[in-house]
């Protein structure tokens, strides 16, 4: 694997890095995890899970690493906050297809290095045994764009 240091060389990192923003809309597929130590919430309408969206790490992006640091994360924290939540990432950069929309972001905050949501999906756009999955914990990454 490419080593974090020869991928900040890269010049498309270096633009990621620097539009932390775009980095989270563009590459969100982060983990929703924890989900089993939070509540997770429902009504006749939605399910609530709440989840961390995105942490500190090294991420790899189509085989190139991304180091994206706490402050970033923390300054990326606005673009969550009502990001569409789709099954899997879009073709497109952004989502642009309706029908790929299972819910939202809600809650969006920042707390020590990482951002935690309460994401929303919608009964009406969710398959009963994606809702199923996401109730056991069983699904452990959606994008949100």
């Amino acid at each position: 694997t490419e080593s974090l240091s020869n991928a900040s060389s890269n010049p498309i990192f270096s633009t990621l890095k620097s539009k932390s923003w775009l980095t989270m809309r563009m590459f969100a597929l982060k983990s929703v995890e924890e989900a089993a130590k939070f509540e997770v919430k429902e009504d006749d309408e939605t399910l609530i899970v709440p989840a961390v969206i995105t942490r500190e790490d090294v991420y790899d992006y189509d085989g190139m690493l991304v180091y994206e640091p706490k402050e970033e994360i923390e300054e990326a924290t606005l673009t969550a906050q009502n990001a569409w939540v789709v099954e899997n990432h879009p073709a497109e950069i952004i989502v642009t297809k309706a029908e790929d929309i299972r819910g939202t972001v809600a809650t969006a905050v920042f707390a020590e290095d990482r951002i935690k949501a309460d994401l929303t999906f919608f009964k009406d756009r969710c398959s009963a045994k994606y809702l199923a999955d996401l109730k056991k914990s069983r699904i452990k990454s959606v994008s949100i764009g």
